[in-house]
C-alpha cells in the first residue's frame, strides 16, 4: 500500500496541471479506480484535506444547459451542441423547441397571441427542468427569436433564477432593462455574441414592433457583455466557436474576448439608419398598400 506522502504528492503535483474547476472530477475518476479500501480511505482523508484547504473550486455543481432555437428552424444547432459536450460527465445539455415558425407570424406584429404562446410553452418547458434538475445551476443558450422569448420568459417569471445566459442573434431590443430583473444573473454572467455581418436583427427591428437589433448592435448596458465577431446571423454554431468562446462561459463563467471586437469597422450608414426606426419598413409597406387600394 503506497505511503500517504507519497499520494499526496502525487495529487499535488497533478493539480498543478488542472484548472480548479476540473480538480473535484479528478479527483472522484481517481477515487473510482481504486479498488484497495484501506487505499481509497488513505485518499478519501487527503481529498478533506484538500477541500478544507480551498484547493478544490467551491462551486461543484452539475451544470443545466436549456437551448432555445429561432424561427424557420428546428434548431439543428442543438445536436451540434450537445455532441460537442456530451463527453463531460458535469453537464446536461435539454433543447427547448417550439416548433418551426413561418416569417409571418415573426414579421407581423397582429400575431402577439402567436408570441404569447410560444413564451407560454417556453415558460412550461423551463418549469419542468427546474423541477427535473433542481440542484443544477441553470445556463442559458438562446439564438435569434429564441432570445425575444427568454427575455420574456424572465420578465414575466421573477422568481426563476439562472446562473448564466448567453444571446447570440439576438433581436430583443437594445434598451431593453435587464437590470429592472431580480432574477438577471449578476454581471459577468451574461453575454450577447454579436454578428457583424448579421443583417436579420436590423431587418427584425425595422420591419415590425417589439423587436431590437441588439444582434448587431449590442445592448445599451454594461450589465451584459457584448462581444463581437465577424458573422452572419448563424455563424455561431461550430466547433472552434463551442470551444473557444462558449465552453469556458458554460462551464464556469469565463468571458473569452474575441480578437474581432477592437478590429471591427462601424457599420455601413444605411444599416444603422434603418436601427434607428422600429417599424419604419412595415410603416411604408402598410401606407404603399394603402395608397394602392384607394388609387384602385
Amino acid at each position: 500500500m503506497p505511503d500517504i506522502d507519497i499520494l499526496f504528492n502525487e495529487l499535488r503535483t497533478e493539480f498543478t496541471g488542472i484548472p480548479s474547476e476540473h480538480r473535484y472530477n479528478h479527483l472522484k475518476q481517481r477515487l473510482k479506480a481504486i479498488e484497495d479500501k484501506a487505499e481509497r480511505k488513505q485518499i478519501e482523508d487527503i481529498v478533506l484535506f484538500v477541500l478544507e484547504s480551498g484547493m478544490l473550486a467551491e462551486n461543484t455543481k452539475p451544470i443545466l444547459i436549456a437551448m432555445i432555437h429561432g424561427i424557420r428552424t428546428q434548431g439543428e444547432w442543438h445536436d451540434r451542441l450537445k455532441t460537442f459536450l456530451e463527453h463531460d460527465t458535469s453537464i446536461t445539455v435539454k433543447p427547448i423547441k417550439f416548433g418551426f415558425i413561418d416569417c409571418i407570424s415573426f414579421w407581423l406584429p397582429v400575431f402577439t397571441l402567436f408570441r404569447h404562446l410560444k413564451v407560454k410553452h417556453i415558460t412550461k418547458e423551463m418549469r419542468l427542468l427546474k423541477r427535473d434538475h433542481p440542484n443544477h445551476e441553470v445556463v442559458v443558450i438562446a439564438h435569434s427569436f429564441g432570445t425575444f422569448l427568454i427575455s420574456k420568459f424572465l420578465k414575466k417569471n421573477t422568481d426563476y433564477n439562472i446562473d448564466r445566459l448567453l444571446l447570440c442573434g439576438s433581436i430583443v431590443p437594445e434598451s431593453f432593462d435587464w437590470n429592472a430583473l431580480p432574477n438577471f444573473p449578476k454581471q459577468g454572467n451574461a453575454i450577447n455574441d454579436i454578428g457583424c455581418k448579421d443583417i436579420w436583427p436590423v431587418l427584425a427591428k425595422t420591419s415590425t414592433f417589439g423587436y431590437g437589433a441588439s444582434g448587431r448592435f449590442g445592448f445599451n448596458t454594461h450589465t451584459i457583455e457584448n462581444r463581437y465577431h465577424n458573422f452572419s446571423h448563424s455563424d455561431f454554431f461550430s466547433d472552434s466557436m463551442f470551444k473557444t468562446y462558449w465552453q469556458p462561459f458554460i462551464k464556469n463563467g469565463e468571458i473569452v474576448q474575441s480578437p474581432f471586437s477592437s478590429e471591427r469597422k462601424s457599420p455601413d450608414f444605411i444599416v444603422s439608419l434603418l436601427g434607428l426606426f422600429p417599424g419604419f419598413l412595415l410603416i411604408i409597406a402598410l401606407s404603399t398598400a394603402s395608397y394602392l387600394f384607394v388609387s384602385f
